[in-house]
């Protein structure tokens, strides 16, 4: 019952908190769509069988994330978190076990659902070096595309030519890709360490 009573004095915090406006109908709609959400959000944890108070917490505590990071606060973002929060902790354990295509799981799932990019980098980068190449493609993204870490193209064309010559094609179109962006702004640098 205590478990109930922490869910639903946050969940009174969260509502207060989503910045939302209440003169605007458009608002008052969504509220309500939140309100009923959160209800079932409650009841569901309360009922799930099989998983502790710290993970009931731990649950809500990243649906409460997720609104706050601008997803949906329906049923099925709800559900989404609720089985991604599953798959994060299986594949976590599997990770510790060096099993790296785990590891790379774990990086989809905190860079998709979870939206902290700096875990996601970090799991992608163990199942990289253990061998995992799709891994090293994902790893490499980060240095290519991302506005979050600071753009290496010397690391995301290594990586890129390391899943290349593991047989990823994916690896080797998305070298191909970068070398010829890069040689073109800076042939010194990248065209005859790659040829």
């Amino acid at each position: 019952m205590s478990f109930l009573i922490t869910i639903f004095s946050t969940l009174l915090l969260v509502f207060m908190n989503v910045n939302m406006t209440f003169a605007n109908p458009n608002i008052e709609a969504k509220q309500k769509i939140l309100a009923t959400t959160l209800q079932k959000l409650a009841l569901d944890l309360a009922k799930t069988k099989g998983i502790t108070n710290e993970e009931r917490e731990e649950i809500l505590s990243l649906y409460i994330e997720a609104i706050r990071n601008g997803k949906p606060y329906d049923n099925y973002n709800y559900q989404t978190i609720k089985n991604a929060y599953f798959k994060l902790k299986n594949s976590k354990e599997l990770c510790s076990k060096k099993n790296y295509s785990a590891c790379k799981d774990v990086g989809y799932v905190y860079g998709s659902e979870f939206i902290d990019y700096q875990k996601s980098y970090n799991y992608f980068k163990i199942a990289c070096n253990g061998g995992d190449l799709v891994g090293c493609i994902n790893l490499a993204h980060f240095h290519n595309y991302d506005t979050i870490f600071p753009k290496d193209y010397d690391k995301a064309l290594s990586l890129y030519k390391k899943a290349c010559d593991g047989g990823y094609d994916i690896g080797c179109n998305s070298f191909k890709d970068l070398y010829d962006k890069v040689c073109l702004t800076n042939p010194k640098k990248y065209c005859s360490k790659y040829e």
